[in-house]
């Protein structure tokens, strides 16, 4: 079984660079994603500058970020489980798995909303970017956190298989 979860999470880590990648070069130089947090006036001028070519490579951007998101959390849910396995309970595992879902979640609702603004720009962008403010910071407090608890599962992995 671990064998098995080792070359899914390769697979996971691969696409997941693999599609990065693309989205750099896909997407547009400056996007809201990016940013760790902006004001909803800050949003409003980064789209406008952005123009019309550019909101396109954007929206095809948000596109491919749909496709990555499902690949991190994925990753982040195999990777969360195979890390804590044999060190906290089950449940505590499994809640852990849930919880390492809640970056990808946010990032969904951030880019759904990124891709309706573009879709629809600029009606109806003033409703949605008092949402977008939120989603993303919250996406990036979130990651951050599965971050800190990969990197505690890390040093504990090196300690040895101790249950806490």
């Amino acid at each position: 079984m671990k064998d098995s979860r080792g070359k899914a999470l390769l697979g996971l880590a691969l696409a997941a660079a693999a599609l990065g990648a693309l989205m750099g070069v896909v997407g547009p130089a400056r996007s809201l994603d990016k940013l760790p947090w902006y004001t909803a006036t800050e949003a409003v001028k980064l789209l406008a500058d952005l123009g019309p070519e550019g909101r396109g490579r954007y929206l095809r951007n948000e596109c491919l970020d749909l496709v990555f998101l499902l690949v991190y959390s994925a990753f982040a849910f195999i990777a969360t489980g195979r890390l804590w396995e044999g060190r906290l309970s089950a449940p505590a595992v499994r809640g852990g798995q849930y919880l390492s879902l809640l970056p990808g979640a946010l990032d969904l609702a951030e880019t759904s909303l990124v891709i309706s603004a573009l879709a629809g720009y600029p009606g109806g962008l003033t409703a949605k970017i008092g949402w977008l403010c939120l989603a993303t910071p919250a996406k990036w407090l979130a990651a951050s956190l599965l971050i800190l608890s990969a990197l505690c599962g890390a040093a504990l992995s090196l300690r040895g298989p101790r249950r806490i």
